[in-house]
């Protein structure tokens, strides 16, 4: 018990941790390219975190929305980042409001890429480590599900 507390408190410390890389970005006293880098670090942790709970004990549906929230946690932060950073339309007009930012993020981060808004040439290698984590995120995803569904069918 005393091991689950400590992992939702990590887990808790890097949410807080990548709100502060995010802010620290906006004001550029953290490089836009480094805030990539470390928001792909803090968040490969807080799904370790995650991970390791479920395989010191079981998969809970709690835990498994703790990971879908860290994603969609994660999305928002890079959207916000892209909404402060502008993105290009098909015309060449820079958008700078959170719903095309968001936007941006969910396509970026299932690597799905319409090619309706791009990144500008300052913050591309930012994005590519959005489209990275989603690589990540999305086989840890696939993971958890199976260990939930093995542990259910162990249990019948």
């Amino acid at each position: 018990m005393q091991m689950e507390k400590v992992g939702w408190g990590a887990f808790a410390a890097s949410l807080v941790v990548l709100w502060l890389v995010r802010i620290a970005a906006l004001r550029g006293s953290l490089k836009t390219p480094y805030a990539g880098i470390c928001i792909v670090c803090l968040a490969v942790v807080a799904s370790l975190i995650i991970v390791y709970m479920v395989m010191r004990s079981r998969m809970t549906l709690v835990r498994f929305l703790a990971f879908i929230f860290l994603q969609f946690y994660i999305m928002l932060i890079y959207g916000l980042l892209y909404a402060r950073f502008g993105l290009v339309d098909g015309e060449g007009r820079i958008l700078r409001d959170a719903a095309s930012g968001f936007y941006f993020s969910l396509v970026t981060w299932t690597t799905l890429g319409y090619g309706d808004l791009s990144p500008p040439a300052p913050i591309r290698l930012f994005a590519a480590s959005e489209a990275v984590l989603g690589y990540i995120s999305m086989g840890v995803l696939i993971a958890l599900i199976l260990h939930w569904l093995r542990g259910s069918r162990d249990k019948t």
